[in-house]
């Protein structure tokens, strides 16, 4: 069936991450009373639900930079992988700059270690501040 007037991301079939987990999307409803399409999806447990746009997550090697293409974990890209694992801001950019390839190691390292850092930082005034209390 072929919807005009949307832009749909997904269709039938697609694979896609909820949740961090694999599923495929069932259905597709443009006219669900909002001005978002919403998804159809099975989840593990063999039941269905509806859900926009913003809940699902593209496994698809076309949308992943070629710099990150090579580095995919089970077809998963970086951004898979922050989400899945709820990184944060510095860890997901340790993450990224370990997984990313494009020739500039020495850099790369220099930007990991000073995320490592910060993050080290950061946990550290936490534990002080718990520790006064």
């Amino acid at each position: 069936m072929l919807i005009t007037g949307y832009n749909m991301k997904y269709k039938v079939n697609d694979e896609v991450l909820y949740q961090g987990k694999k599923t495929k999307v069932i259905n597709v409803d443009p006219y669900s009373g909002t001005n978002q399409i919403e998804y159809l999806i099975k989840l593990g447990n063999g039941k269905f639900k509806w859900v926009n746009l913003d809940d699902l997550t593209p496994i698809n090697s076309k949308e992943i930079p070629q710099h990150y293409q090579k580095n995919t974990i089970n077809g998963l890209d970086v951004i898979d992988l922050i989400k899945i694992f709820n990184l944060n801001f510095n860890e997901g950019n340790i993450l990224k700059y370990l997984l990313r390839k494009k020739g500039q190691d020495l850099q790369d390292l220099e930007k990991i270690i000073n995320y490592a850092q910060r993050e080290a930082d950061y946990i550290k005034k936490k534990q002080e501040e718990n520790s006064k209390k």
